[in-house]
């Protein structure tokens, strides 16, 4: 066998044992919440879109005592741009509180065009009395937003994509 071919065999077995390798441990991460979840398209390089829009951050609660707020309330994005999103949340309260957020994409039918790697609605946090916690949000617009539903996306250059956290 000649070297060329056995190092492509080497490296095909190496990327296949990577690939089950990594979806397990992915899904381990968003059971236990103890760890970060890897995806391989977050680390590919990709092409930005044309137009810019806008997406609003907002946050709603129904607890008392919960001071909770997005650290931007607007960004300007293209699609395929990746981003990070902050939230900050806080306990007033003397008691343990359990939250698990909730995300409401508005107009619905975007939602579908969110790639999100890390999300605040995958995990359930605990506060004690009076802690502070930072959520944070990492997502990107699919590029197949522009060309899939060209109506849809003409009017959200009009009118902004509105992202809510609602606890």
């Amino acid at each position: 066998m000649s070297p060329i071919l056995r190092l492509a065999i080497r490296l095909l077995v190496i990327i296949v044992v990577v690939g089950f390798v990594i979806q397990p441990y992915n899904w381990y991460c968003l059971l236990t919440q103890s760890c970060r979840p890897f995806f391989l398209s977050y680390y590919m390089p990709k092409s930005e879109g044309k137009k810019d829009f806008e997406v609003e951050f907002s946050t709603s609660t129904y607890k008392e005592n919960l001071q909770f707020f997005a650290e931007e309330a607007v960004i300007i994005t293209p699609t395929n741009r990746k981003h990070v999103a902050t939230f900050h949340i806080k306990n007033l309260s003397k008691k343990m509180m359990v939250l698990r957020p909730k995300l409401i994409v508005e107009p619905k039918e975007v939602e579908k065009y969110i790639v999100r790697y890390q999300c605040p609605c995958l995990q359930q946090y605990k506060l004690k009395g009076l802690e502070e916690k930072t959520m944070v949000m990492e997502f990107e617009i699919d590029k197949k937003f522009e060309t899939d539903d060209y109506q849809l996306f003409k009017q959200i250059i009009e009118h902004p994509v509105k992202i809510q956290l609602k606890i």
